[in-house]
Formats: structure tokens, sequence, C-alpha cells
């Protein structure tokens, strides 16, 4: 079994909301989901006891009970899982993020295109982002930042959701308010662009006008760009580089030499954080509308 297939209790139990005592229970009990042990006798459990679990969680606010679940054939699980998932339009978001993570585990293009596209029919692209696409990458993030899922998972997941913001960006008509203009990067080392995307789309979906230049963008051409560009505002994330501070104090400099505003989205503490009139600090999505 591969290091990409062996999730700690703890990483179980904060993946689905299923406790630890229950699991532990669970295994005494019914003598079913037994986990893998190390050569140290730490449990451990694979892909497909975190997939059933997932599914476990999904049905069990549904009034099932899980001495009954627990012994369902796999089949059968799955079968209840999607008429549960098809019957009920306004099941708790927990449901569905559940199984946004089992399918992201197992490749399964299908359903995590199904469920988002679902919620953004329902929400909207900025709420379904908020109540379930956040939710889903905060709770991953339990996985992306271990050997816990492989690149080729997190890319699989990231990819998706990038094309669904793409998309709805290709909807949005051209600027109508061109008296402010939002350059949006990320600094060299930050990777992760879906946060970048759904910025992108707010601020245009307000009729104003952006330069998007992606992920891991040198200084010099950022300096560049916003010298050129007539740009007033930027706006960047600091979430997975090393030295973030140093960065937001170099960005900092570069808004104050161009005469723009900075704009940075990030969960550093604002204790820590550089104070300037040049930055604007961000800490949850629903703070750009209000910056707006």
């Amino acid at each position: 079994m591969s290091v990409t297939e062996h999730y700690s209790i703890k990483e179980v139990e904060y993946l689905t909301g299923i406790s630890a005592y229950s699991l532990r229970a669970w295994e005494k009990r019914y003598r079913a989901l037994l986990p893998h042990r190390t050569v140290t006798n730490i449990r451990y459990y694979d892909g497909t006891q975190l997939r059933r679990l997932l599914n476990i969680a999904t049905l069990l606010p549904l009034g099932h009970k899980a001495s009954r679940l627990i012994a369902l054939p796999e089949e059968e699980l799955q079968s209840l899982v999607l008429k549960a998932t098809e019957a009920q339009i306004d099941a708790p978001m927990q449901a569905h993020i559940n199984n946004m993570v089992a399918a992201m585990l197992s490749f399964d293009e299908n359903t995590f295109d199904k469920i988002i596209s679902s919620m953004i029919i329902k929400f909207g692209l900025y709420e379904a982002m908020l109540q379930l696409i956040y939710p889903f990458l905060r709770k991953t993030g339990v996985l992306w930042t271990t050997s816990n899922t492989t690149p080729a998972q997190e890319h699989f997941a990231s990819n998706l959701l990038q094309r669904k913001i793409q998309s709805a960006l290709d909807a949005l008509p051209c600027a109508s308010d061109l008296s402010k203009r939002f350059l949006l990067f990320l600094p060299p080392g930050e990777m992760h662009e879906i946060g970048l995307l759904l910025s992108d789309y707010i601020i245009r979906s307000k009729g104003l006008s952006t330069i998007y230049l992606g992920r891991d963008l040198p200084y010099d051409s950022l300096d560049f760009a916003s010298q050129h560009g007539r740009v007033t505002h930027m706006l960047t994330f600091l979430t997975s580089v090393t030295d973030a501070l140093q960065h937001a104090e170099h960005l900092g400099k570069i808004a104050h030499k161009q005469h723009c505003q900075l704009l940075i989205c990030s969960t550093l503490n604002s204790n820590t954080t550089p104070v300037s009139d040049h930055i604007h600090w961000l800490k949850e999505p629903g703070d750009l509308f209000t910056f707006l």
C-alpha cells in the first residue's frame, strides 16, 4: 500500500466528522472497518475505507443507523448516498462536501462536476464558492499539506474547479467602469489560483476592469505591468509561500512606487502584518465584496 492511501485516525476524524471515539467503538462493536496497523501498532485507514466512511458520514444525519450502514455492501451504500443526494436538493452542505472529497480521492469527475454544477445553478458561483468550494478546500487542506494526497489528486480537483470559474468568467460582459483597474497575480512561489480566479470573477461581476497575470509572477514583471497597465489596485494571495511577511513588505514597496493600493488576501495574524496606507488586508472572501 502506498503512502498516499495512508490516513491517520485524526485525519479521518477531520475529513468525515466522525469522532475518533466512534471509530474505535465501531471497530470493537461491529468488527467492521477495521483499520490497518503500523509496526508500532498505530491505526491508519486506506483510501477505500476513507471513502466508505465519508459515505456513512453523509447518511448518518439523514436518519440511518450506523449499525446498518456499516454492514451494507459497498454498492448498496453508494446507491443510498446517490439517492439521498438527488432527493434532497437542500440537503446539508456537508454531505456534498463529503461526496466531493470522495470523488477527488477516486478521480470521479462525473460526481465532482455534478455536485459543483448543481450548486452553481442553485446559488450562483459566488455563493457556491462560499458554501461549498471554500469549505471543501479547507477540509482537504489537511491532506494537501501532508503526503496523503498525491499531486495528481490535488491537480484533479483544482483543475476542475478552475474550469468552472473560467467558464463563469467567460460569460461576463466586458468592463463598463474603467475608473478602477485591478491587477491580479500570485507572487513567486504561490501556485494555487482558485482564490485569485474567484476574485477576478467578483471584481468583473461589478463591471470593473482587471488584468489577470496568474501564478508565480516574477517581481520585475509585476513592476512593469503595474507601471504600464494604468493600474489603480493590485490584488494577490499569500497562503503557501515561505517568508510571507517579506513578500508583503516587498509588494507594499511596489504599490507605493506605482501609487497603487495593494489588496492582500491572507490568513496571516493581523498583529504581525505590515501596516501601510498602500496595503489593505482581506481575511475572508466577503471582504472583497465589502471593499468594492
